[in-house]
C-alpha cells in the first residue's frame, strides 16, 4: 500500500516536470501583472505623458484613446482657478487575457493650509494597430483627477480666510481688533439715474472726501453698483448721510485702533491686497483681502494674518456654488484655517491717547515721544494733527540745537571730564576765523571759565565748540551711540536713528558740537538719549517684544551715567529747561535755527527724564525750547 501511494506521488511530480518542460518549449509563461506579455511593450512611457498631459490641464497630445470634450477641463476646474494637482505615475497592473491594464495615479494638492494627496485609477487597452511603442492608450474619465468626479459634477475651492489677530498694548489689552464698522455708499439701484452724481456729490461732502474723484467712480461703475465712499465705525458715521438720497450703510468689521489716528505711524494700517500681493503670496492671499500696508501691521503681516484654511467639494456643473449649500457629503477635502498670532507692543493706551489729545491742541507742527528708561519700552510717539506721510516723531530729520550737547558731554567724560571740569565759555567761539556766538539774549554772568555743568545748564555754545580740537566726528559718534542712537537697528516701523556727519572740516566740527551743520535728530532720537541716562546704560528702544534688538555701540557704563544724570539734573533744577524743570529730574533744552538767512526760525526741543519711570522728548517746529515746549511739558506731565 505504501509502495503504491508513493508510486503516485513520483508520477503526479514526473508529470508536472514534463508539463512545465513542455510549455516551457513552447514559449509560454505564467502571468505576471508587472510585465505587458507577448510581443506588447510596457506603458511607462504612456502613463507618464498621460500624468503630465493632467497636471498641465492640456490633454491634446495625451495618449487616449478618445479626446474628451473641448470644454471638459475647464468645466471640472472652473471653481478652482489657477489650482491644479500635480499628477505623478504609480504602478501598472497588466491583463493577459484582454490586452488591458489599471495604471495607478498619485495626485497631490498644495494649498497654504498643508498637503492633500490620495490615488486614482487609469484603465489602458492596447491598441495593436498603432505602432508598437505607443500602442498602449488610457480612457478618458472625470475620475483621473478625483475618483469622485464624474460627467455631471465639478471641483470648487474655496480659502477659508483666517481671523486677523490683534495688536495688544503693554498690559496685553487690544489695541488693533476687529471692531463693527459701516460702509458708506451710493447703492445706485435705490435712485434715478439722473441722480447718481449729484447724491455722489453730497455724499461726499459730508463725509469729507474726494467729490470728483468719488462721484467719476459711482459714474463709472455698472447701473446695480454699491459704491463706497468712506468706511467709519459704527458711531462716527454722521446722521446727515441719511438725508442723501441713494445712500446705504452696509455693516461690516475690520481691524481698527481705538481712533483712527492712534499709534498709526508705529501701528500702521491696512490696505487692500494687490495684484502683486497675490502672486508672491504664494497662494496664502486671495483677492479682497486687507494686509498690512504700514508699521507694525506690515512688518508683521505674516504673523497676524495667520494661514488660510482650505476646502474643496464637488459641485454640479451649470451652478452657481454657495457655501450655505455644500453638504458634509460633498466636501472632499477641510483643513480649518489658524489663526494669526497676537504682536504684543509697548504702548501705554492711556499715555498715547493723551499724548496724542495735547498734539492736538497746539495748533502747531509738533511731536512728543515717551519712553520708560529700564527697559526701553516705547510708551508713546505722537505727532500733531496733519502729518500726513512724515511721522516727525520717529522717522523725522531735525537739527537737535543744544540738546545734543548731551551726546557732547558724554564725548568729554571719554577724554577725562567731569561734571565739575573747567571749560571756556568765551562770547563768542573762533574756529578758524568762523565766529559762533552764543544764543541772543545770554547772561553775561555765565561767560568765563565755569564748570561743565554750568555751561550744559546755561547752554553756552562756546564752552563746547571750544572743545573742537579735543573732540573728533569718531568720538561724537561713539558716544551717539551709545546713547542708542546714530546706528540703524530694526524695530518693526519706519525710525531714523539719527545722523552724526564726519565732518570736513574744523569749523563744521565746532558747528556739529551745537546739534547743527548736518547733526539730525527726531523726538523719538533724543527720548532715547534721556532714556540712556536715566537708566544708567545704553538703551535701545523697543515697540514690539518679539523684536527687542540688542546695542552694538561701546556700552555706556554706570560712572558715565553719573555723571551725565549731574549735568541734566542740574539743567532742570537750576532752570535751564524753563518750567519744565518742576516736573523733570534731568533736562537738557535746546533751539535749533532753521530757513535761510533771510527767513529763519528755530526748532524747539527738550529732553528729559522724571523720577518715575518716564524719559521725554518733545520738539516743536516753530518755537523756543525753554520757553514753548518747557510750559507744554509741565502742563503734559504735571
Amino acid at each position: 500500500m505504501r509502495m503504491r501511494n508513493e508510486w503516485r506521488v513520483t508520477r503526479w511530480g514526473v508529470i508536472g516536470v514534463v508539463a512545465a518542460l513542455v510549455c516551457a518549449l513552447a514559449g509560454c509563461t505564467a502571468e505576471d501583472p508587472t510585465n505587458p506579455g507577448g510581443d506588447r511593450p510596457r506603458a511607462d512611457d504612456q502613463v507618464s505623458a498621460l500624468a503630465s498631459a493632467l497636471t498641465a490641464r492640456n490633454l491634446s497630445a495625451a495618449p487616449l484613446v478618445a479626446q474628451p470634450p473641448a470644454d471638459e477641463i475647464d468645466t471640472i476646474f472652473s471653481g478652482v482657478g489657477d489650482l491644479g494637482p500635480a499628477i505623478t505615475p504609480g504602478d501598472i497592473v497588466y491583463s493577459h487575457n484582454d490586452a488591458t491594464a489599471s495604471a495607478t495615479l498619485h495626485v497631490t494638492w498644495t494649498f497654504p493650509s498643508g498637503v492633500w494627496t490620495y490615488d486614482t485609477t487609469a484603465q489602458l487597452t492596447y491598441d495593436e494597430s498603432l505602432p508598437t511603442d505607443s500602442g498602449w492608450r488610457a480612457h478618458w474619465d472625470p475620475s483621473l483627477y478625483n475618483p469622485d468626479l464624474t460627467s455631471v459634477n465639478r471641483l470648487v475651492h474655496v480659502q477659508l480666510e483666517p481671523e486677523r489677530a490683534p495688536i495688544l498694548d503693554l498690559a496685553g489689552n487690544a489695541l488693533v481688533e476687529k471692531t463693527d464698522v459701516v460702509n458708506v455708499g451710493i447703492d445706485k439701484t435705490r435712485i434715478e439715474e439722473e441722480e447718481w452724481e449729484s447724491s455722489a456729490r453730497s455724499l461726499a461732502a459730508i463725509v469729507e472726501v474726494d467729490p470728483d474723484a468719488f462721484a467719476q467712480r459711482v459714474l463709472d461703475s455698472g447701473p446695480q453698483a454699491f459704491v463706497i465712499a468712506i468706511t467709519l465705525r459704527q458711531y462716527d458715521v454722521p446722521s446727515a448721510v441719511a438725508d442723501v438720497p441713494g445712500v446705504y450703510g452696509q455693516p461690516d468689521t475690520a481691524m481698527l485702533a481705538p481712533t483712527a489716528t492712534f499709534g498709526q505711524p508705529l501701528l500702521g494700517t491696512l490696505r487692500d491686497a494687490t495684484a502683486d500681493d497675490i502672486e508672491f503670496s504664494e497662494g496664502k492671499i486671495q483677492a479682497g483681502e486687507k494686509v498690512g500696508a504700514s508699521g507694525v501691521q506690515a512688518y508683521f503681516d505674516e504673523t497676524l494674518r495667520g494661514v488660510p484654511g482650505d476646502m474643496v467639494f464637488l459641485w454640479e456643473r451649470g451652478s452657481l456654488a454657495t457655501l450655505d449649500r455644500v453638504t458634509p457629503e460633498l466636501i472632499l477635502h477641510e483643513k480649518e484655517p489658524v489663526a494669526g498670532t497676537p504682536i504684543h507692543t509697548s504702548l501705554n493706551r492711556d499715555l498715547q491717547t493723551r499724548a496724542e489729545e495735547a498734539m492736538a491742541t497746539l495748533g502747531k507742527t509738533a511731536a512728543m515721544v515717551l519712553i520708560r528708561p529700564s527697559d526701553g519700552a516705547i510708551l508713546a510717539a505722537a505727532n500733531s494733527p496733519g502729518w500726513g506721510a512724515y511721522p516727525d516723531a520717529t522717522a523725522g530729520a531735525y537739527a537737535p540745537g543744544s540738546t545734543f550737547k548731551v551726546v557732547d558731554s558724554l564725548a568729554l567724560i571719554r577724554q577725562g571730564f567731569n561734571a565739575h571740569s573747567t571749560v571756556n565759555c568765551s562770547t563768542y567761539a573762533d574756529v578758524q576765523g568762523q565766529i559762533i556766538h552764543n544764543y541772543p539774549g545770554y547772561p553775561s554772568r555765565q561767560n568765563g571759565y565755569i564748570p561743565l555743568w554750568q555751561a550744559l545748564t546755561w547752554s553756552c555754545n562756546s564752552a563746547f565748540i571750544n572743545e573742537y580740537g579735543r573732540l573728533s566726528s569718531a568720538n561724537l559718534q561713539e558716544a551717539a551711540g551709545s546713547l542708542g542712537i546714530g546706528i540703524d537697528y530694526d524695530l518693526g516701523f519706519r525710525v531714523d536713528f539719527g545722523t552724526v556727519p564726519t565732518a570736513d572740516s574744523d569749523a563744521m566740527r565746532g558747528m556739529n558740537l551745537i546739534g547743527q551743520n548736518g547733526v539730525l535728530m527726531n523726538p523719538f532720537d533724543m527720548a532715547t538719549v534721556s532714556a540712556s541716562v536715566a537708566a544708567g546704560h545704553t538703551v535701545i528702544p523697543w515697540l514690539v517684544q518679539e523684536l527687542q534688538p540688542k546695542s552694538t555701540a561701546t556700552p555706556l557704563t554706570p560712572a558715565e551715567a553719573a555723571e551725565l544724570q549731574t549735568l541734566m539734573g542740574a539743567v532742570a533744577a537750576n532752570g535751564g529747561a524753563g518750567a519744565a524743570g518742576n516736573v523733570l529730574a534731568g533736562a537738557k533744552t535746546g533751539t535749533a535755527e532753521w530757513g535761510t538767512s533771510d527767513d529763519t526760525h528755530t526748532h524747539g526741543w527738550i529732553t528729559g527724564y522724571t523720577w518715575g519711570e518716564l524719559a521725554i522728548c518733545v520738539w516743536f517746529k516753530d518755537g523756543s525750547g525753554s520757553a514753548d515746549v518747557g510750559p507744554f511739558i509741565a502742563s503734559f506731565l504735571g
